[in-house]
């Protein structure tokens, strides 16, 4: 609530108010609604639906939902997006995670800590070159 009423949000004057209407939310719904909320699967339902059934229809909760469709919007924010990378992400580590490539990530990770970090890579070393060399031709034949 104090960042809300810090960023204009919510007025200081309504603090009390939500507050107490949330009080009276929670008791409520622990007598009338018990098993609505201890059934709740997050994997299976929908938060912002459940408050929608239980706070938006109520009259009495009118600034608590105010507050909560707010924090609500902030929750979500990019998380359509992440869950578009990460599907994104599953498919391509499926793809790519060949026990040849989990082999030659582990060998790299493994020299870059032997040489005590990034930084101390010798990337004009010829071995190193022709070795990457030699890598994205055989990749480059694989799509040919």
């Amino acid at each position: 609530m104090r960042q809300l009423v810090q960023f204009n949000r919510v007025a200081a004057t309504d603090v009390d108010d939500i507050i107490h209407q949330y009080q009276d939310y929670a008791i409520s719904m622990i007598h009338d609604h018990h098993e609505l909320f201890t059934s709740f699967s997050p994997s299976v339902s929908r938060l912002d639906t459940l408050l929608v059934d239980t706070l938006s229809r109520n009259d009495s909760y009118f600034k608590l939902w105010k507050a909560v469709k707010m924090l609500l919007v902030l929750s979500h924010g990019q998380a359509t997006v992440e869950r578009g990378f990460n599907i994104i992400n599953k498919q391509v580590e499926n793809e790519n995670l060949s026990k040849e490539f989990v082999v030659a990530k582990r060998t790299i990770c493994d020299y870059v800590t032997y040489v005590g970090g990034i930084e101390h890579v010798d990337v004009t070393n010829k071995k190193l070159i022709l070795a990457a060399t030699a890598a994205h031709q055989k990749y480059s034949c694989l799509f040919k």
